[in-house]
């Protein structure tokens, strides 16, 4: 009886020794990261029931702990987004770089020419905001390719984070798996991992299996194995192909083989640089874009348009932005391939990207393409295109207007969306292809080239006026010049000029018609054939040698207008009128300059907005998982004190036992020597 006593007090003894250290071990770590309470079961020992049998357990969810790491991917890619937005949105909306507050100057300036033609001061001024303007573009774009350079930057420093992450769980399952072979249990080493598979869910999105030795597989994008068994693969970055400011990130195997997963990655830091660069940055960088050169373009021509104040045909204020960037594939089979883009309409642009690929030869041997507009998907494919030399001869554009093509088996131009894209090669073959970027990056080029003042164009080229003896109350309008290129007759100087437009009528329907002269010889005006006999109706405009101009009101019969050149006419200000006017006018993809670059703050605002609230829903959706996480593995200091007192006096009566063996066996002892 002695020795099952005693064997029962040491058996109870160690048991709760056990117990409290396990509840001691809870208390030191209430506070670890990580950290899985252990927990002591006690049992009864065999039949017949000779002591206690005592199990340490680890306590745990492991489906909130994959809840927990899906969380965090949501909560990290959101953060990564709602922080580059709010970066962009100080960049773009700040006073400092607000291209409205400088247009509102720029515009104001302009009017004050348009006050005092003459005075040489308000045309500096005048240059000095275009000036503003341009480097105002050229500060954004800055900005916004520091930060695309930074995330560069920031994926290259999570890729190695990841690869690092990988090679340490890879050893942990090795060390793992080893441990509980020998009979041990590795409770420390499990929450570990768990901790590092936490830190690289906030890297890149993840799915974990455990397998039957415990250990974790770790796959990335759509089921690439990252780490399996005590075996980690890489993950690197590369420049692309189709684009080298924007490289594409693989995986890579033990055997060496490469397989691109940029594509795939979804959730994580890593995810949200992407999404951020791809579908927010290069978005605003393209729109900033268009903006300056629809405006550098239209404020040049219109300068254009005019004469400066020695009497000279207006110039370019800013550099000419007449062309976009077209990126060769590093893969497309000719090395000598040559590409460009030039603009036939720059109001004809969209803010997108696209991507070109050439397809089978045609009967003709001449290569097909495909292009595709990033933003919408719009394909356009060279079958539904025209080709230039089907054309009619009344069309005259060439290949300078929507949807027609030139192609050759080494050459190749395409015109949509107010650009077109030129290509050479010694061969252009099926699967060649080419990334289009007619806008982005564009801020960054504008620069105003005027520097003298005089050469500020605020006069126009010719003036209108009405015959002194007319009858009817109709007027003239000022000349708006169409063709500002130099082969144009106005800037050539050989436009047809005196003109001499005079009313007959009315017909029998009470119908007025309207015939443009030659005026060149005084005494002998010649009618000019296609513009004779014209039905007069109020308002009606009259294009004529890259120029136009309109009559409106109410005519009578006899009644002149005359159009001339603007000789001596310093001091007019009608080009800067019709400047003026563009601050209103609706040419950038439907909006006026200052209400696209509104739109595109507001865009900006309302992504900002939509990612700080995604960043509030995944951090309460992860604050909530590590919540039910905690309830199950975390330790309760009320509990365990409650714990405490109980297996100390487990352990105290377990020595009791123990005493009182002793003293039987001391009584027994005694009795038997005496």
């Amino acid at each position: 009886m002695s020795s099952s006593l005693l064997s029962l007090g040491t058996n109870a003894l160690n048991a709760n020794q056990r117990a409290l250290a396990n509840v001691g071990r809870n208390i030191a770590n209430v506070n670890s990261e990580g950290y899985s309470r252990n927990v002591t079961v006690l049992s009864e020992q065999g039949v017949p029931r000779t002591g206690v049998n005592t199990d340490v357990r680890r306590m745990t969810d492991q489906f909130m702990v994959q809840q927990v790491w899906k969380d965090m991917s949501s909560l990290s890619n959101d953060q990564t987004v709602t922080e580059k937005m709010q970066f962009l949105d100080s960049i773009v909306g700040s006073m400092s770089n607000n291209i409205s507050t400088k247009l509102d100057q720029f515009f104001s300036a302009m009017h004050q020419v348009a006050d005092e033609p003459m005075l040489m001061s308000a045309r500096q001024l005048f240059l000095s905001e275009s000036d503003v303007v341009a480097k105002t573009f050229n500060t954004i774009d800055a900005k916004m390719q520091d930060q695309n350079d930074l995330i560069l930057s920031e994926l290259n420093s999570s890729i190695a984070n990841i690869n690092q992450l990988a090679i340490s769980i890879a050893d942990f399952n090795y060390k793992i798996e080893y441990q509980e072979k020998m009979g041990q249990t590795a409770f420390e080493m499990l929450d570990e991992r768990d901790l590092l598979v936490k830190e690289l869910s906030s890297m890149i999105g993840i799915s974990v299996v455990q397998n039957s030795d415990n250990n974790y597989e770790v796959f990335v994008g759509q089921g690439q194995p990252l780490v399996i068994g005590s075996t980690a693969n890489t993950m690197k970055m590369l420049p692309g192909s189709n684009d080298p400011n924007k490289p594409l990130i693989f995986l890579d195997s033990p055997k060496g083989v490469s397989t691109d997963i940029t594509d795939q990655i979804y959730g994580g830091e890593v995810s949200g640089l992407i999404d951020y660069r791809d579908n927010v940055l290069g978005q605003a960088r393209s729109e900033i874009g268009r903006l300056a050169i629809v405006f550098a373009n239209t404020i040049n021509d219109q300068n254009r348009s005019g004469v400066d104040i020695n009497g000279n045909r207006g110039s370019n204020i800013f550099n000419e932005m007449s062309s976009g960037k077209v990126l060769v594939n590093t893969n497309n089979q000719a090395s000598n391939t040559s590409a460009q883009m030039s603009f036939y309409d720059s109001s004809e642009l969209t803010t997108s990207d696209y991507s070109m690929t050439i397809g089978k030869p045609d009967m003709a041997g001449n290569p097909t393409f495909e292009i595709r507009r990033q933003s919408d998907g719009k394909v356009f494919k060279s079958t539904q295109l025209t080709e230039v030399g089907s054309l009619p001869a009344t069309n005259t554009l060439g290949i300078a207007q929507n949807g027609v093509y030139q192609v050759s088996p080494t050459s190749m131009k395409v015109s949509i969306d107010g650009f077109t894209v030129s290509i050479n090669a010694s061969t252009i073959s099926e699967g060649d292809k080419f990334e289009l970027q007619p806008t982005q990056g564009a801020a960054s080029y504008i620069k105003t080239v005027m520097r003298r003042p005089e050469q500020v164009a605020a006069a126009s080229p010719v003036r209108t006026y009405e015959g002194k003896n007319n009858n009817g109350t109709a007027v003239i309008s000022s000349v708006e010049v169409l063709n500002t290129m130099d082969s144009a007759p106005l800037r050539m100087g050989n436009a047809t000029l005196p003109l001499e437009v005079r009313v007959t009528g009315p017909n029998a329907l009470m119908e007025y018609s309207l015939t443009v002269y030659d005026n060149s010889s005084p005494g002998a005006p010649v009618a000019i054939p296609s513009l004779t006999g014209l039905v007069y109706e109020e308002g009606m405009e009259i294009e004529f040698e890259g120029y136009k101009f309109s009559i409106d009101g109410v005519v009578a019969n006899g009644d002149s207008y005359f159009i001339e050149k603007n000789t001596g006419g310093k001091s007019d200000n009608t080009n800067f009128l019709q400047m003026i006017d563009l601050q209103m006018a609706e040419i950038v993809d439907g909006n006026n300059y200052q209400d696209a670059y509104g739109e595109m703050l507001s865009w900006v605002g309302i992504k900002a907005q939509n990612a700080e609230l995604s960043f509030k829903s995944s951090t309460s959706a992860l604050s909530t998982s590590e919540s039910s996480l905690e309830s199950t593995r975390g330790v309760n200091l009320d509990e365990e004190a409650a714990k405490l007192v109980k297996f100390q006096q487990a352990y105290s009566a377990a020595a009791q036992l123990i005493t009182a063996q002793q003293t039987i066996f001391n009584s027994l002892l005694g009795a038997v020597r005496g």
